[in-house]
């Protein structure tokens, strides 16, 4: 069976994460995109942008989203971001932001379809998130910096934590840092709140010290990791064709 990971759903960097890429493949042939493009609003151009800006999954993109997972016969882990961020830092949990989307997946998870798993409080770093005229704010979509204090590692993870348990109805047992940045200061916290796997491309930031009763789980192990984002712009049809392809990668010759 394939496994796959869907991340990002409820997470505002698809509203407020600008980026652009460097390189783009144009009839065949690869050239560099000019530096210009990384200022204001051109950001955001799906032409060129890294990750640009694109709208929250709605129930009715879930249901053929689900109908090709049924398909395949994959339970995917979604990773939910526990609260939208607004500009202005306030936080909306994820059942209030997008009360529709998350009642679609409660249901799912009730049905044993899906699995849910933490992608953190609020995806990045409260006060840093918002968009630069010039430049990437990348690297403050990344919540569980080292350089943080202890107490906003232990506040982020209890709050995810409360605010995903009490609305789901079931215990949250696996976390996925964004950005695959977590440390000890989060460790400690995600042992405090339940957390029982760590799913992610990185072992901790800061320290090489085992873990205890916490397993820590590769993103390669698992057949696909992808994000909201692929789904949102590309659509069912584009999963389709992706897990075809997996499948037929896994199937011995």
């Amino acid at each position: 069976m394939v496994t796959l990971r869907i991340d990002d759903i409820g997470a505002s960097a698809k509203w407020y994460e600008h980026r652009v890429r460097f390189h783009a493949v144009i009839l065949g042939k690869t050239i560099r995109l000019p530096g210009v493009l990384n200022i204001g609003p051109l950001k955001t151009s799906r032409l060129w942008g890294g990750w640009a800006v694109y709208d929250e999954l709605e129930p009715s993109e879930w249901e053929d989203i689900m109908a090709v997972l049924e398909k395949y016969g994959v339970k995917p882990l979604v990773a939910i971001t526990a609260c939208w961020v607004e500009r202005d830092s306030r936080l909306i949990p994820f059942p209030e932001r997008f009360p529709d989307e998350a009642l679609w997946l409660k249901k799912r998870l009730q049905e044993g379809k899906i699995k849910i798993a933490n992608h953190g409080l609020t995806h990045c770093v409260l006060g840093k998130h918002q968009p630069r005229f010039f430049g990437s704010n990348q690297r403050f979509w990344r919540e569980f910096y080292p350089f943080l204090e202890n107490s906003i590692h232990e506040e982020h993870v209890s709050r995810s934590q409360d605010i995903l348990q009490q609305f789901f109805e079931e215990p949250v047992t696996v976390f996925v840092p964004p950005g695959n940045i977590w440390c000890q200061a989060t460790y400690r916290a995600l042992k405090r709140h339940g957390i029982r796997t760590v799913i992610a491309g990185r072992y901790m930031a800061d320290s090489e010290e085992p873990m205890e009763d916490i397993e820590f789980v590769q993103d390669r192990e698992m057949a696909l990791n992808i994000h909201d984002r692929e789904l949102k712009l590309h659509g069912a049809s584009w999963l389709d064709e992706t897990l075809r392809l997996s499948c037929q990668d896994k199937t011995p010759a």
